[in-house]
């Protein structure tokens, strides 16, 4: 595609007429956007935003305007220290370690009594009092892990003491959301045999269990395991101290959102509301109604909201070009990629492009931090 300058003012607008090749048939309007990105890329610019677009007087042309990243005074964002509380954690290990029992458990036959928690095979026939067969009233060779709740009480507890090879008959009162509504909530005699019992045979808490797993002994397993617990909540608190670090950086850059792009945030974001009404039926005013809000007041609302989402795009794209930090190709490429399989059929790259960009610098400030535990919560970040 060529891409034709239109108008630039300094920072604000960019205006350009970006024209497809006449014989490559009709590209969508996700390609305009992304040959504009890739001009601004080439010639040193920085895009911030969305960007608007009408048809141009030529065929196959479209007028595409586009915000440049407007001037940032950005606060100190390298060498900060951010205390965070330090995570009270409970104590989660022998449950932790039952867990893993579980997952290194084993499976084999056994001819005795069944018990809750074994896995039974049983054939059985089932009717309504009144000769019904309903929907799953046939089985053979079904599976399932006794007294785990996915069948009805009444079978478990008939199943419960008896030996493969044993037949049973139980009656059993179907649940009022039993898939078959012809038989929900009715009562229905089961009749069947057990044929064979799997009993699961979990490794005991010990030194042998600890060893197989690489451990020297089972007080090293449990310290390991304590010991993630620990690591996993400092992680959590880590992360959150971290969000609110790059929020507030953001919030005390100083800067001047362009027009342009706070509306067309809003534009999008009041779109994909009225899609989301629609797909749960819902109209406006019902939600208005329940937000107890006026049209005008909602709109308000969205580009309040557009606002701050836009002015942490910014700022974080302004760091990335104050440091040099770029998207590749392939990076872009590898994200395209990803939304195409998270169903987005024309990932937009000209937006991917300044989300990773800004991911980027945020996880820059982010290395350059000092996140230091306390032991009660602060009242504040202070940069």
């Amino acid at each position: 595609m060529v891409v034709t300058v239109l108008e630039r003012s300094g920072p604000g607008v960019l205006r350009a007429l970006v024209c497809a090749d006449p014989q490559a048939g009709q590209p969508a309007v996700e390609d305009y956007l992304y040959a504009l990105d890739c001009y601004a890329q080439e010639n040193g610019l920085t895009l911030a935003g969305r960007a608007k677009w009408q048809p141009a007087g030529t065929a196959g042309a479209l007028e595409v305007s586009c915000c440049l990243l407007p001037p940032v005074h950005l606060p100190p964002y390298k060498g900060l220290r951010v205390e965070y509380p330090a995570p009270a954690v409970p104590d989660q290990t022998e449950r932790q370690l039952d867990t893993l029992r579980a997952q290194h458990s084993t499976q084999t036959e056994t001819f005795e009594a069944a018990q809750p928690g074994d896995m039974v095979e049983v054939d059985y026939d089932a009717a309504l009092d009144d000769g019904f067969r309903f929907g799953g009233s046939l089985c053979r060779g079904g599976r399932f892990v006794l007294g785990d709740g996915q069948q009805p009480a009444e079978l478990s507890r008939c199943l419960a003491g008896l030996c493969p090879g044993q037949g049973f008959t139980c009656r059993v009162v179907l649940p009022a959301a039993y898939p078959d509504r012809r038989a929900a909530g009715k009562a229905a005699v089961y009749t069947g045999a057990l044929r064979r019992v799997g009993r699961q045979g979990v490794p005991a808490a010990d030194d042998a269990f600890a060893q197989a797993l690489g451990f020297p002994g089972i007080q090293a397993l449990r310290g390991q395991l304590a010991a993630s617990q620990q690591q996993a909540a400092e992680n959590r608190g880590r992360r959150a101290a971290g969000q609110r670090l790059l929020k507030q950086l953001a919030a005390q850059a100083q800067l001047e959102l362009p027009d342009l792009a706070v509306e067309l945030e809003a534009e999008r974001s009041l779109r994909q509301l009225y899609q989301r009404l629609q797909k749960s039926h819902i109209t406006l005013q019902q939600h208005l109604a329940r937000l107890r809000k006026t049209e005008q007041a909602l709109h308000d609302d969205l580009r309040r909201y557009a606002g701050q989402d836009l002015r942490e795009r910014i700022v974080f794209l302004a760091i990335a070009q104050a440091e040099g930090l770029t998207v590749t190709d392939d990076e872009l490429a590898r994200a395209a990629g990803a939304a195409a399989r998270q169903g987005i059929q024309r990932p937009d790259r000209m937006q991917l492009r300044q989300r990773l960009t800004a991911q980027k610098a945020s996880e820059l400030v982010l290395d350059h931090t000092e996140f230091i535990p306390m032991a009660s919560p602060p009242e504040r970040i202070s940069l």
